[in-house]
């Protein structure tokens, strides 16, 4: 009974193209010093493959599985991927970029050094991503799940997004642009670094926002529940809006344009100092408990 030989490990230190390499040599790579280019592969298999030093190209692929890589030193591009699978991968240094992908599986990321473009997504799960270092784009997204993600060093982009859930996220660098989302839940958010866009959202939950430092964009909203804002930077637009709660709210730096609104809740304080007519709100604001004080 003969034994299977032992194939010895293929480390490439500039680029490699798929394409060039026997079925034995893909096999048995390991290591990529330079950029890998696996676009447009269907079915492949990289068994022993640790690490990519540059850009791992993965563009239309489909079933590419690469059970042993854990790093990525620059970009990952998956978009208009399907049944992309990294399991062990931790670390992407650059962006990730997954636009209209399908069914990507990434259980042990933990960061993304630059952007996460995930556009037009389905199902795509980073359960241990815990940092994005520039922008989050999730538009058009649809059960984009991010568990542990705790930070977003540039803006975050969830418009026309379903579904879109991010439990840990305490803070947002610049804007989020949560315009035309249905069910975005941020529970533990308490900062956004600029403007909020909420315009035409339903159902969006913010329960821990304190600070917004730039505009509050909130007409035609429904049922946005702030119950923790105490600051607005800049304008508050809340106009045509239904049902917008901003009892905790102590002060807004520029302008409140509340025409058009129902059911809206702000302070007395605010509703004079911005002589937001009465018919706009939910009732008769009563005085905060800081106002009581006086």
């Amino acid at each position: 009974m003969s034994e299977t030989p032992v194939l010895e490990p293929l480390n490439i230190k500039g680029d490699c193209r798929i394409a060039d390499l026997s079925e034995t040599d893909r096999n048995r790579l390991t290591s990529v010093g330079g950029s890998l280019y696996a676009r447009d592969s269907t079915a492949l298999t990289l068994p022993a493959l640790t690490s990519v030093s540059g850009f791992l190209d993965a563009k239309n692929s489909t079933n590419l599985t690469l059970p042993l890589l854990t790093s990525v030193g620059s970009n990952l591009d998956a978009d208009n991927s399907t049944n992309l699978t990294l399991p062990l991968l931790t670390s992407v240094g650059g962006t990730l970029r997954a636009v209209n992908s399908t069914a990507l599986t990434l259980p042990a990321l933990e960061r993304v050094g630059d952007d996460l473009r995930a556009i037009n997504t389905t199902d795509l799960t980073l359960p241990s991503l815990t940092s994005v270092g520039g922008l989050l784009s999730a538009r058009d997204s649809t059960g984009l799940t991010l568990p542990a993600l705790e930070s977003v060093g540039a803006y975050l982009n969830a418009e026309n997004s379903t579904n879109l859930t991010l439990p840990a996220l305490k803070s947002c660098s610049r804007y989020l642009e949560a315009r035309n989302t249905t069910d975005l839940s941020l529970p533990a958010l308490t900062r956004v670094g600029g403007y909020l866009d909420a315009e035409d959202s339903t159902g969006l939950t913010l329960p821990s926002l304190e600070r917004v430092s730039g505009d509050l964009y909130a007409s035609n909203s429904t049922g946005l529940t702030l119950p923790s804002l105490a600051s607005v930077g800049g304008n508050l637009y809340a106009r045509e809006s239904t049902d917008l709660s901003l009892s905790a709210l102590e002060s807004v730096g520029g302008t409140l344009s509340a025409r058009n609104s129902t059911g809206l809740v702000v302070p007395a304080a605010i509703a004079r100092k911005h002589r937001t007519p009465t018919k706009y709100l939910a009732a008769v604001p009563e005085q905060s408990h800081a106002e009581k004080a006086l």
